[in-house]
Order: C-alpha cells, then sequence, then structure tokens
C-alpha cells in the first residue's frame, strides 16, 4: 500500500504489528477545520486473487475529499484521523469527523481503467453501520452511508439498516450492543439475536446494506451523527467515551440473508496486500 497526502492537508504514521493482517496506516490533519477537496490518495497493489469478470485486478486506487469537522465539544478542538488497513476487507476508522467522500477506482493490470457495467456484475456491501438512541428516541449517534456515483442501493432482508429521503443509509432503531448494556439506551428491539451481529459473518448483514455499482469509479459518502452527552459509556470496548469512532467496511462479500440478490464475481475482499 502507498499513499500520497494532497494540499498540505495532514500526516501520514505507519503502524505495523506483528500480524500483517492488521497493518495500517493513519492520515492525521494538520489543524482542526473542515478539509475541502481532495486530501489524500491511498493505492492498494500486489493483489492477488483479485478480478472483476475474468479481469485480474492491478491496483485500487482510494481517494478521500470533503471531510467534515465534528463540531461537538469532546472533538472540535483536536485533529481528524482515519485509519485504513492495509488489507482492504479491515475496513477503516474515523474519528472527530462529521462526514467524509471516499472514489474508488479499479485498474487491470495493464493500468487501464476499469467500467463496471451493468449487467448486475458489480456488488458491494457497506458494513457495520450502527446506530444509537436514546430511550425517548433522540440520536445518541448514527453511522450512515450515500452512494453518490452510478448504482442502486438495497435493503438487506433481516437488517434495520433503510434508506431516507436525503440518499442516505442508516438505522432508524439501536443495533448496537450498548442498547443491551446500558439502561439508558433504546433497547434493540428489531434484531432477535442481541448482540455480537458485528463483524460476524453470520449475522453481520443485520447492521448493513448492499449496492449494484455501475461506471468507472464508486463514490460514497460515510456519516456519523455524534451527539453532546454529558454521560459516558458505562460498559463495553468504549468505557469512559462520550464520542464514537466508526469502523466502516466496503466489502464485496455479500452476506446470505441478504434480499436474495446473486452474489457477484469480485474477490478484492479476500485479498492480503503487503504493506
Amino acid at each position: 500500500m502507498t499513499w500520497k497526502v494532497l494540499n498540505n492537508s495532514g500526516k501520514v504514521t505507519q503502524n505495523q504489528p506483528t500480524n500483517n493482517e492488521k497493518s495500517y496506516i493513519r492520515f492525521t490533519q494538520n489543524g482542526n477545520g473542515d478539509l475541502n477537496g481532495d486530501y489524500l490518495e491511498v493505492t492498494m497493489s500486489n493483489l492477488q486473487g483479485s478480478d472483476y469478470k475474468g479481469v485480474k485486478l492491478g491496483k485500487i486506487v482510494l481517494t478521500f475529499s470533503n471531510a467534515k469537522h465534528a463540531t461537538i465539544s469532546t472533538l472540535k478542538n483536536g485533529p481528524m484521523w482515519l485509519d485504513i488497513h492495509s488489507n482492504i476487507v479491515n475496513g477503516m476508522y474515523y474519528n472527530a469527523t462529521q462526514s467524509f467522500q471516499t472514489t474508488m477506482n479499479l485498474y487491470d493490470r495493464n493500468g487501464n481503467l476499469i467500467e463496471l457495467g451493468n449487467d448486475n456484475s458489480a456488488w458491494i456491501a457497506i458494513k457495520s453501520l450502527n446506530a444509537l438512541y436514546w430511550k425517548d428516541g433522540s440520536t445518541r449517534n448514527v453511522e450512515e452511508v450515500r452512494l453518490d456515483s452510478n448504482g442502486t442501493g438495497y435493503k438487506l432482508k433481516g437488517s434495520t439498516v433503510i434508506k431516507h429521503s436525503d440518499g442516505f443509509w442508516y438505522s432508524d432503531e439501536t443495533n448496537d450492543n450498548y442498547g443491551i448494556s446500558e439502561d439508558r439506551l433504546g433497547k434493540i428491539n428489531h434484531i432477535p439475536y442481541g448482540t455480537g451481529w458485528d463483524g460476524n459473518p453470520d449475522l453481520e448483514y443485520m447492521g448493513s446494506t448492499l449496492f449494484n455499482v455501475t461506471g468507472n469509479k464508486v463514490t460514497l459518502t460515510f456519516k456519523n451523527v455524534d451527539t453532546e452527552s454529558s454521560t459516558n459509556f458505562k460498559s463495553g470496548a468504549d468505557k469512559g467515551m462520550a464520542e464514537s469512532a466508526p469502523w466502516v467496511i466496503i466489502s464485496t462479500n455479500i452476506m446470505k440473508d441478504s434480499s436474495g440478490i446473486v452474489p457477484p464475481t469480485i474477490k478484492y475482499n479476500h485479498t492480503n496486500v503487503a504493506l
């Protein structure tokens, strides 16, 4: 994986733990305001077992742009940061950020830009779209996604994530595990299994949505709605935190309990990319 910081917007540091599967880079902005335009380009190459309709992928280029800084008191004075895993299936974390846009371009091994056809041959799943609401129904924090390029979104069977009038896909009810561990939060009603869906291959459809994509790029806007909170979480991995650092996944691994659409043949989600 290689990267290029654009418009003097920040810096990148590299994390290389013992387990290469979890290696990642962290982009940290300069200052603490919004980032307008493109600010980071990341290229993933040396792809193994990755193809589109039989055409082997040479590289995936991700361009990040138009990041809006968080405004809640616990985050507004610090810089935004973004973690990007060298294995794309492990997703991204972002913090102190209301929203950002990413555009993905696929290239073959000769450097030619790949055009995704109109024949239902290219699908991506956006996973780990958590939502937390207070008991009165007001928002605690909600993770959202919108497809800004050509394509169509689909609700997955058993998922709480639905499309809204502004084009964003998110859950209207609590689907996060904190809805069980914290009495002051809204309870999980729709999801029968209760806990453990996020990151579980058999249950992750519960917080996911599916896009059939076309054209020579895939552009997505990720959004996190955080609200002021004077009380922290009492339990769980984020104990003591009054804000969230969303984890998002772009994958072509389509869940079994879906809307019945035939899974595609793009396979980059199984790729290990050397950092």
